[in-house]
């Protein structure tokens, strides 16, 4: 029997724990100023939705948001995935673009010296009230061991059904009021499924500070003495996606290179081991660490080249795996730069996306973050934004659940799976398409139908993708079963594989363009269609030709710099049948 038979089969208890924390890191945003300069495209919030059915975002320069994301940056959705609110340590916006009600001066240091630092706020979801929001941030100052964090804050954001777009409190409060570490605000879940914990480096003793959230309250669980040194600096950390690891990714003030601390974390006990200390010399400048979806591999950047650590290996082998090339970016007002490496973070597409860390359009991506060494595939500068960014959101692990069976197993919560999968298009062979498994909570079996009539594929392996060539072009359902002891999920997704041509399906497909008006690009968005050959043609108002480009599932950046300003058709054609039509207009 063909999986697509299968209806959804979950517990009725699963249900309710499987409506907590799915898609609430589904909205980025990215950006510089408030709104789009007379120069160009060169500052503006851009948006990247990864509400679609292939789950490849959607990219767009949104001019309704107004906001600066100088370094401090975290955004939320609710479980659907739609966007909410979004803050840079310093203020609040809401989903209107405009600052929420009570959102101004989140920072009460006149300087908002906090709004330049990536990672320095998150924002965790309440299990208890689906319309209730935590916002973790710290007012930084200069000390004699060098720049710190103190007090740590919590404000509150609600988003009653009766209120559009929410109310944050009037006034954050303190749960903690002494120095640590800048930066490194990075919750993971607690073991039993619903609480979280907070972990902060001490600045100026070899302690790791750990903070527990039940709710709205948090409180200081324990202070805990690690016994190998731990360096003082500008640090970045990041747990892994199990939440079993923790990496102190430091610039050292004694020389010039990167430490890594790696340290093992039990999630029951709020307990750390130190694993082993790594070091990066002659690294520049250490902007970034993340671990992949499988939690093996560690990545670092530094601003010139991008590491590569494995976990799993008994040596402490470091893996440069890229460098900057001498592709040069055109930033505007005639500036240059290259694209850099810089902050990181894990994409819910199962990618990890890095930013340069200073005004950049360009976004390099890890698109394979689960392989070693360089099967792990660096797509340097492959992602054009409208406007510059210098960061990138900062993100828990919302599907993180409990652990099983441990002794903090108590609450009667389950790990129960949820299926999930993304789809990529092969470029050269458009009927080879690449699936790869996002089911979370812990699923370990998994059946693929992929909805041509071939045999179900069965496997046990979760942090893989498949490759399925088609025959024929047409419209497909493709199921993905995940099980486990505690239940199992389907879900189906229809795929539609060059099918403009067949007259017995409606050839309507999803295209958009933004922006128009555009001054130096315009983003096209393909939405859940995979084109057979897909062509974009720019005339001008005489009716000459003056871009041609083949456009893909996806997001497609098309660089207007080269063309005059004035009015333009842009007509785009699928096997020659026209999809879609639009006057552009070029400042």
């Amino acid at each position: 029997m063909h999986l697509k038979k299968f209806i959804l089969v979950v517990m009725i208890f699963g249900l309710v724990y499987n409506s907590q924390a799915q898609k609430h890191d589904y909205t980025w945003l990215l950006g510089y100023d408030n709104g789009v300069s007379s120069a160009g495209d060169t500052f503006g919030i851009s948006r990247m939705d990864f509400n679609t059915s292939s789950l490849n975002p959607k990219i767009y320069l949104d001019t309704t948001l107004y906001m600066d994301f100088d370094g401090a940056s975290s955004c939320i959705s609710d479980k659907n995935g739609k966007f909410i609110f979004a803050t840079n340590n310093t203020r609040i916006i809401d989903a209107s673009g405009k600052t929420m009600i009570n959102g101004f001066d989140i920072d009460p240091q006149p300087s908002n010296w906090a709004a330049l630092f990536p990672t320095s706020c998150a924002i965790l979801p309440s299990f208890y009230d689906s319309n209730k929001y935590l916002i973790l941030h710290e007012t930084n100052i200069s000390t004699g061991m060098g720049a710190a964090a103190i007090p740590l804050f919590l404000r509150v954001v609600n988003t009653p059904p009766n209120l559009k777009y929410g109310i944050a409190e009037k006034k954050s409060r303190i749960f903690y009021n002494d120095t640590v570490q800048m930066s490194a605000m990075c919750p993971v879940r607690h073991a039993n499924g619903r609480d979280w914990w907070l972990v902060k480096p001490s600045i100026d003793r070899n302690e790791m500070i750990n903070f527990l959230i039940k709710d709205t309250t948090i409180s200081l669980f324990n202070i805990e003495r690690i016994d190998t040194a731990l360096y003082n600096g500008y640090t970045q950390a990041c747990f892994s996606s199990n939440g079993k690891y923790y990496a102190k990714v430091t610039i050292d003030q004694d020389s010039v290179g990167t430490i890594i601390d790696l340290l093992q974390f039990d999630r029951c006990s709020g307990k750390f081991t130190y694993l082993k200390k790594y070091e990066i010399p002659n690294s520049a400048l250490a902007l970034g660490g993340c671990f992949s979806p499988n939690s093996r591999f560690l990545y670092v950047s530094g601003r010139y080249s991008l590491y590569q650590i494995d976990l799993f290996s008994k040596e402490k082998e470091i893996i440069k795996i890229d460098t900057v090339d001498s592709f040069i970016e055109i930033l505007g007002g005639g500036f240059t730069g290259y694209v850099l490496f810089g902050p990181m973070e894990r994409g819910p597409d199962g990618r990890i996306y890095n930013v340069s860390g200073t005004f950049r359009r360009m976004i390099n991506v890890i698109d394979k973050p689960n392989l070693l060494g360089k099967a792990c595939i660096v797509k340097k500068h492959s992602i054009r934004l409208s406007g510059l960014q210098e960061t990138i959101p900062n993100h828990p692990n919302y599907r993180l659940g409990p652990i099983d069976g441990s002794p903090c197993d108590t609450l009667g919560i389950n790990n129960i799976p949820v299926a999930e999968f993304r789809y990529d298009q092969d470029t050269n062979e458009y009927k080879k398409i690449e699936f790869t498994n996002l089911s979370w909570y812990e699923p370990d079996e998994f059946w693929w139908d992929w909805g041509d009539g071939s045999a179900i594929y069965y496997t046990t392996v979760w942090d893989t993708s498949i490759i399925h060539t088609y025959a024929k072009d047409g419209v497909y359902q493709v199921c993905l079963r995940a099980k486990n002891m505690n239940g199992e999920h389907t879900i189906c997704k229809e795929i539609k594989l060059g099918t403009t041509g067949i007259k017995s399906y409606d050839s309507n497909i999803g295209i958009e363009m933004h922006p128009n008006p555009a001054h130096d690009v315009i983003i096209i968005n393909v939405e859940d269609y995979l084109p057979s050959k897909m062509l974009m043609t720019i005339y001008d108002i005489q009716g000459k030709e003056v871009l041609h480009k083949r456009l893909y599932q996806g997001s497609n950046v098309i660089d207007l710099e080269d063309m005059n300003a004035g009015v333009y058709i842009v007509e785009i054609k699928e096997r020659g049948i026209m999809a879609r039509s639009e006057k552009l207009v070029k400042l």
